[in-house]
């Protein structure tokens, strides 16, 4: 996603559809494992929140609905950041009726039950 975002050109010669974005990344992961939780996800997106970052991107299915991610996106959205999350990796049926306030998704009439939290990290990866 950096790369569709703010490459620059470079020898290779791509570029992203906003090169001069600000680009920041925030861990979400346990160090060596490769796996994370709705806690840890969360505890980003809060992080990423307290910054002055416009968008956060979360390219990371999580399969339960949590509440804590949920007060972590509320968060985001509070303090002016547009969260896009990653749906449909799974091959499920993205279909949910509850509708949040923050929460949009691009299928007509359905909300996705988590809303993006957005990464834009600070501090060393």
């Amino acid at each position: 996603m950096a790369g569709i975002i703010g490459a620059r050109g470079g020898r290779a010669g791509m570029q992203g559809v906003a090169p001069a974005a600000d680009l920041r990344s925030v861990r979400v992961f346990l160090p060596g494992s490769g796996k994370t939780n709705n806690f840890l996800l969360g505890e980003g997106i809060k992080q990423a929140a307290r910054t002055d970052v416009h968008l956060i991107n979360i390219s990371i299915v999580t399969k339960y609905p949590s509440a804590y991610l949920g007060k972590a996106v509320a968060l985001a959205y509070q303090n002016g950041a547009v969260c896009i999350a990653a749906t449909g990796n799974d091959d499920r049926d993205i279909v949910y009726h509850r509708p949040r306030p923050n929460a949009f998704s691009p299928f007509p009439r359905t909300l996705i039950r988590m809303v993006c939290p957005r990464i834009a990290p600070t501090g060393p990866i």
